[in-house]
């Protein structure tokens, strides 16, 4: 993102409203275009290697800040429906409070 993090910080309650009628309407209509639109830097794997060499980089995505509260937003309001109407499956781990793969291995039946 152009804006820097401390500069947000900073300036919340001047930014706070425009932020939440973004995601507000991105919600509402279903529509992310635009904030998932990512950043890629080609980024040196190791100090060591040949920087002339295309395969000795990885990507690294930058999102956008506004992607992140938005997928931030969804996945609370998702697991709150979820808990609310009991629809969370016992056995999944993933993108729960408190829940880890440590948990599930132990409740794996040794043969």
């Amino acid at each position: 993102d152009s804006l820097p993090q401390s500069l947000l910080k900073e300036n919340i309650g001047l930014f706070l409203p425009t932020i939440v009628q973004l995601v507000n309407l991105s919600l509402s209509t279903g529509d992310v275009e635009g904030v998932k639109l990512a950043d890629i830097i080609p980024l040196l794997k190791d100090d060591s290697l040949d920087p002339n060499v295309l395969k000795n980089f990885r990507p690294v995505s930058n999102l956008a800040f506004i992607g992140k509260i938005i997928e931030r937003v969804v996945l609370r309001r998702l697991n709150d429906h979820l808990s609310q109407n009991n629809l969370h499956c016992s056995e999944q781990s993933a993108y729960k409070k408190e829940k880890s793969t440590d948990c599930d291995s132990a409740s794996i039946p040794l043969l």
